[in-house]
Formats: structure tokens, sequence, C-alpha cells
């Protein structure tokens, strides 16, 4: 519960430290009193836009420090935890500064937090009902919120929630991979061609220069073998050198017995001459053999580098990177089969999803039906309690389309109501008062207090355009609430002020400032009210402009059947 606030330099607030209790606590006070200024003052507490008109004329800054007093086991301190904020049990500490300036800052146990995380441990601690509150009644998001939390299945609600998240992840990555196919599948019949085109040919590293080696060895070849072969048909014609060489032997040696040994040694040296002459017979023969063109294997290497150089050309690359590129078209095909097989994965994994989802949503739509009449009968009990027994609350689960499903479920919640006999249902914008709207939100806040009670609550005008029994009704119903959280109510109904157990007065006064040479100025003060001051507070509610005893009278008679 809300134990203390401290405000400083609020608007008309000076300085001003108040104390609240258990149960239901009112605040009443004159039109223009500053009611309202309070109201600002706690919503900076807790997180709300930080208004630097909000800052009193002459202060440099404004602060505002709410202490709350809970149970051990309240959940805030396990978010608390979770951001590493230090806290005692029972207690936490809200406070707000805004400088003149603009320039604010938030602190939760005097720790620097983010305003954004002061209005998420915040809105676990209190809540504040006024005009623009009640305007969540008008929204079918919040139906949804109301209902869910009424019929008390937080578990199915996460399943749901989770498993659409989970088949929309997988349908966008499909549809992800379902544009990148369909780009590659248009370049699919290239690739396998161009693949198919090289793998046929089979290039092999360094090929290229190994046939164009072998090449030329044959072009040259067949110029050397040629003047071989001449050379070789001179040597070995009819009267070649050989026989030449032969005959001149025959001749030397017929004579050489006969020239004394003066012809010895050219019979000796036209031997050798033989013997040389053969040799290089023998070796050329050789040659010619190695160099001895084979037409049919220079045809086919010439036809090999035609072809592995045409293709080259038409790849844009040289010879010896078609072998990596055929290895690059390759991973590509397989990158292509794999992302088919994995769309294909996903398309049953996403039929998988939403098969489960639709089965959760499914039993999520059963028990909303089910919490939805248990709610109408409920709000319809307490409609009539609040003097609105001829009004009638229905909750409609409308289906969506397929189309529009969501993470909340395949329906939306929307309340319709009729506030008169015979009138048709219609939606609570169109049918309800500004009177009637905030006494279906207390019965809405009555239904679900002990299912999600919170630690306070503060209503502002929940008894607008209303008096007499109706108001009277409102108080019951307040403090019904209060039973199970701190109520506190800002009211212009005497009924409803008489029903509290604590009464602040909220009223202007006059600062006559610290310095001696400062003016008077207009200030707003707050004062608890003992039982009399009760009685005469109530009573200058009951009365037009002059109180008088029978508005006295009346005010205790309203403080004495309240605390009966």
């Amino acid at each position: 519960m809300l134990r203390n606030l401290m405000i400083r330099n609020v608007v008309l607030i000076e300085e001003l430290e108040l104390s609240f209790c258990n149960g239901l606590c009112v605040l009443t006070g004159e039109t223009g009193a500053g009611k309202s200024i309070l109201l600002d003052a706690l919503g900076l507490a807790i997180g709300a836009r930080a208004d630097v008109s909000l800052v009193r004329s002459g202060a440099s800054e404004a602060s505002v420090v709410a202490l709350f007093d809970l149970q051990p086991n309240h959940k805030v301190f396990s978010v608390l935890s979770e951001h590493g904020i230090s806290f005692e049990f029972k207690q936490i500490l809200l406070r707000r500064i805004v400088k003149a300036d603009g320039y604010s800052r938030a602190f939760i146990n005097d720790q620097l937090v983010s305003v954004g995380l002061l209005k998420e441990i915040s809105g676990l601690l209190i809540e504040i009902h006024g005009q623009f509150e009640n305007q969540r009644l008008l929204k079918s998001s919040e139906h949804r919120v109301f209902l869910d939390s009424y019929g008390d299945y937080s578990v199915l609600t996460s399943k749901v929630l989770s498993n659409f998240e989970r088949w929309k992840a997988i349908s966008v990555e499909k549809k992800e991979l379902e544009k990148n196919l369909e780009k590659t599948r248009l370049d699919n019949e290239y690739l396998t061609y161009s693949f198919n085109e090289i793998k046929s040919v089979c290039p092999i590293d360094g090929e290229e220069s190994k046939l164009a080696t072998e090449r030329r060895m044959m072009i040259n070849g067949e110029e050397i073998s040629s003047v071989i072969k001449g050379v070789l048909d001179e040597i070995e014609r009819s009267n070649g050198i050989d026989e030449r060489l032969q005959g001149v032997a025959r001749l030397i040696g017929k004579v050489e017995g006969k020239a004394e040994g003066s012809l010895g040694n050219v019979a000796l040296a036209l031997e050798r001459a033989l013997n040389e002459v053969s040799e290089a017979t023998n070796i050329l023969q050789g040659v010619f053999s190695n160099f001895k063109v084979e037409s049919v294997k220079l045809e086919h290497i010439e036809e090999r580098l035609f072809l592995l150089r045409a293709l080259a050309r038409k790849h844009n690359v040289s010879v010896d990177q078609l072998s990596d590129l055929m290895g690059k078209l390759k991973l590509q095909l397989e990158s292509v089969n794999k992302h088919t097989v994995r769309f294909e994965e996903l398309e049953k994994k996403e039929e998988e999803a939403k098969i489960e989802y639709e089965a959760f949503a499914g039993k999520l739509t059963i028990l909303r039906a089910k919490a939805a009449k248990r709610l109408d009968k409920d709000i319809n009990v307490e409609l009539q309690k609040l003097e609105m027994g001829k009004s009638q609350f229905v909750t409609q689960l409308q289906e969506r389309d397929r189309g529009y499903w969501k993470g909340d479920g395949a329906e939306d919640i929307i309340f319709l109501v009729s506030t008169n006999p015979g009138q048709p249902l219609g939606p609570l914008g169109k049918i309800a008062s500004g009177g009637e709207m905030a006494r279906f939100m207390l019965s809405v806040k009555v239904v679900l207090s002990n299912l999600n009670p919170i630690s306070s609550i503060i209503f502002d005008e929940v008894d607008s355009g209303v008096g007499g029994a109706v108001a009277s009704a409102v108080g019951d119903r307040l403090m019904k609430l209060a039973q199970t959280s701190q109520v506190l109510v800002v009211t212009h109904s005497p009924q409803v002020a008489a029903k509290g157990m604590n009464h602040m007065r909220v009223f202007k006064g006059i600062s006559f400032g610290k310095n001696i040479d400062q003016n008077e100025e207009t200030v707003t003060k707050i004062k608890t009210l003992n039982l009399v001051e009760r009685e005469e507070e109530i009573a200058r509610m009951l009365s037009d402009h002059t109180v008088t005893d029978e508005a006295r009278a009346a005010a205790n008679s309203l403080l004495s059947r309240s605390r009966k």
C-alpha cells in the first residue's frame, strides 16, 4: 500500500508530507483547491511524463517521493532482483525529480533508474483511474485483458502466444527463403547447363600448359623428322656415303700392299669413317622414331585445346580456372537443392505449428467462453448494487478471420451493454454515459479484485454525475474493493466521503515565504480530518454556500450509517 507521499514544489504545493492508511481513504475539497495537483504529483512518482509546467514558479526543481509498504512475497521484489536493484523486503521507495529546465531523474530505493523501469515497477504497485483510465473499457484489447485476468488461465495464454510466435517465425523464414529460391530457380537452368557443359569436358588443372607443350613438340618434330629422313635417305640410298666409303676402302685395299705401308693410316681412317657413319645412322634413326609425327594424336590435342579455350572464353575465365568454376557451380546447385529441401521442411513445420496453435487457441476460446458467462453474471450483479440493475452487460467473443489470428488468440473480445430495458446491446462507448462508464469500470475492478489484487488503487471522478442512493452505492462498492486493496478516492460526493476510513481535505492557503522580503503566495495544503472536522466537511459538501445545522445533522447521519 501507499504509506507516505512527500511533495515539494509541484505547482501550488510548496511542501507536503502525507500519510495514508489501509482501506478506503477519501480526498475532498472545493473545486480548484488542488486535488488534481495531488494526482499529478503522484503521477510523477510513478513514471508519468515530466511536464516542466509542474515545477512550482520560482523553484529550481520539483520532487515527489512515494513510500510503499508491501507483503514480503510481493511479485515486485523479483522484478527488482532481475534489474539488480537492492531492496529490503516490505518497503519500496519511488522518487522523481524534475528540473525547471525539463530534465528529470527517477530513483527506486535511491538507485538511479530509467523512467521506463520506474513505470514498470509502479504498475505492479498502484493504479490511477480517472476519465482517461475509464477509456480502457472502450478498447477491445483491454476487454481481452480484463476477461483473461478474470478467467485466470495465464498458462494457456502463454502457450498460445509462444506457439503463435513460433508459427510466425517459421512463416517469416519460409517467405524469405521462398524469395531467394524464386530468384535462384530462375538461374537454376543456366547453372545446371553450365555445370554439365564443363563437367562433360572434365578439365584438369595444368592441362592447357601440358597440351600446348606437346603440341609445340609435335609441330617442331615434324620438321626435324623430315630433315632426318632426308639425311637417312641420302645415307642409305644406292651410291650413298656408306657405299662410296666402302668402294673407296676396297680400292685402297687393292694397292695398300704395293704402297710399302704408306696407305695404312688411310685404310684405318676409312674404317673409322665407316663406323662413325654407321653410328650416326643409328642415332638418326632413333631420333627419327622419337619425333615421328602421330597425326591422329596431334589432331586430338589441337581439338582438345580449342574446346578448352572456347569454353574458358565463354565463361570469362582462364582454362586453369574452369575446374574451380565447375566446383563453384556444383556448390551453387547443391545450395539450391539444400534450400529446396529446407523450404519443404519449413512448409511441413509451418503446417505443424499452425495446427498446434489452432489446438491451443481452440482450448483458449472454450475457456474464454466459459469465463465470459461467469464474468457477465458477476458484473451484472455488481451493476445491480450500483443502482444499474436495469443495465445488461455481455461479453462477446468475435471470431477472427484466419489471416488476423494473433498471439492473443483467434477471437476479439468485445464488451457490449444496454443501459435501459428494450435497448439493443451496443459498444460501451456508444451506449454508456461518463458516469455510467465509471460505474462499469468500478464493477470490473470489484469483480477482479479478489483474483488479482493490486496494492493501491486511486479513483478520480468515479462518482461523476451521480448522487443520492447511487453515490451511496458507489461508496459501498469502493468499501468492498478496499477489503483487498488500499483505495484512495478523490470525490465531490458526501455519500462517498462518508464511507472513508481516512478523510483528507484539500484547500488553498497562504505561504509567506522563508525570507522576510518574499511576497505571500497561494499554496495547496492537505489536512487529515478528525471526526468533528469530517462532519463539518461533509456538511459543506451537502450545502450550497452556508453550512447549516441541517447540513451538519445530515452529515452526522451519513457518518453514523457508514460506521455501522
